[in-house]
């Protein structure tokens, strides 16, 4: 296969904003994620770019408490020759996000699998913070399942997570309590 051209740039700006996962509740944390998935879609709508890499570290929350996504790292302009002649079978993003379809190399990255992306990250927010400001839960909680989204051969992750997805239940078993009021809309998701 022939390696995507890709350039090294390098951005030095000062601090913005907080990771995601430091929402102060839970408005806080849905209105995020909507700004930051509104995001996504002008950036793939309007400017023709797909992320490609949306995860927990990516999703920030601005000082107006308003949701954007960072790193444009493995992003592609989708109107490029180079994308619509791009080989299927190449992984893009961070390993625990990744949607199924792009671990199992079933298709080429599309925007559909960014939304997924962004349903992942919310599953592990749940999972792993007890709640608001970042507070991570307790290490005797039983959290197998988010642990082996991160470890492993990307196609076994893809077989576990469908499986998973196909009884999302076991995965809202593991929430923490403060996300028991999401249990509704997740299932839904």
């Amino acid at each position: 296969k022939k390696p995507e051209y890709r350039i090294h740039t390098r951005l030095v700006t000062s601090t913005y904003g907080k990771p995601i996962y430091y929402f102060n509740d839970h408005l806080e944390l849905l209105v995020a994620f909507r700004d930051a998935i509104k995001g996504h879609r002008n950036l793939y709508q309007i400017a023709r770019i797909l992320h490609r890499d949306i995860s927990l570290y990516n999703i920030l929350i601005g000082d107006d408490g308003r949701g954007f996504i960072i790193d444009l790292d493995y992003a592609i302009d989708t109107g490029s020759c180079q994308e619509k002649n791009k080989v299927q079978g190449h992984r893009t993003g961070t390993l625990p996000f990744m949607a199924i379809d792009i671990l199992l190399q079933q298709s080429a990255h599309g925007f559909q699998h960014d939304l997924e992306s962004f349903f992942y990250v919310l599953c592990w927010i749940c999972c792993e913070f007890e709640g608001p400001c970042g507070t991570p839960r307790d290490k005797g909680c039983e959290r197998k399942n988010l642990i082996a989204w991160a470890t492993g051969l990307p196609e076994n992750i893809g077989f576990m997570k469908l499986g998973m997805m196909q009884q999302f239940d076991y995965v809202m078993d593991t929430f923490s309590p403060y996300f028991k009021s999401f249990h509704h809309f997740m299932r839904k998701l």
